[in-house]
């Protein structure tokens, strides 16, 4: 599992494109309930693997299978570009597989969907993947946190940068 270290709160919007080649891949949910990532007791894995979708629950050393569903993501050589979008909303985590039609537009496939429970102030994220798939970009999206202001009248062609604790303006007309 290939985890982040960034801390997340909240809502999150994964946007995925993969090469999936081989059965297995999923999104990690790991709660921030320990001082040391790697001995996490709460994690929740949201797989897809061979025409199925699962939904896994760890806690402590047990793991336990809270869902599983057909799919209609399989691996193949030839699935050079699925599109999967991981949301967190209000509490409720779900899978989506973008698929595009013959026109080219894409529909949207909810793989599967699980209300968390536990609080999701905080929590990190993390990647699971069998041998032969590829990540081919990942981007995240979530909200400022409470009692952020922001007021951008003129960036000039710049932009600001989010990092751990911290953002920075760089090549503004104002910065």
């Amino acid at each position: 599992i290939l985890t982040c270290t960034y801390k997340f709160h909240n809502d999150l919007r994964i946007d995925m494109n993969i090469e999936y080649q081989t059965p297995g891949f999923g999104v990690v949910v790991i709660l921030d309930n320990t001082n040391d990532l790697t001995m996490t007791e709460d994690a929740y894995l949201f797989k897809i693997g061979s025409s199925d979708f699962s939904i896994f629950k760890k806690h402590q050393n047990k793991q336990t299978l809270l869902s599983k569903n057909s799919s209609i993501i399989t691996s193949s050589i030839s699935n050079k570009n699925q599109h999967l979008i991981f949301e967190i909303i209000n509490g409720k985590a779900k899978m989506i597989a973008c698929v595009k039609n013959l026109d080219g537009t894409e529909e949207n496939f909810i793989l599967g969907e699980k209300i968390i429970t536990e609080d999701l102030n905080s929590y990190y994220v993390g990647f699971y993947s069998s041998k032969g798939n590829v990540i081919k970009n990942i981007s995240f999206e979530q909200h400022l946190p409470n009692k952020w202001k922001t007021n951008i009248s003129n960036t000039d062609g710049g932009y600001i940068s989010f990092t751990e604790n911290s953002f920075c303006f760089e090549n503004c007309l104002y910065d």
